[in-house]
């Protein structure tokens, strides 16, 4: 997982433009690790209930 950026002190809106394209990059990528973290928990439970058999 990724952490956020601070957010910037300055006033500029290309400097905060930037900051928010960065923050909307964090979230997508921390949402691709917690889908790919739910399809392998997924998985795991499959594979469990195939082995009880």
């Amino acid at each position: 997982m990724k952490s956020y950026p601070k957010q910037p002190k300055s006033d500029n809106i290309k400097v905060l433009e930037d900051w928010k394209k960065k923050c909307e990059a964090v979230k997508k990528y921390n949402n691709a690790i917690e889908a790919e973290k739910k399809k392998v928990a997924a998985l795991k439970e499959t594979v469990k209930k195939m082995k009880q058999k």
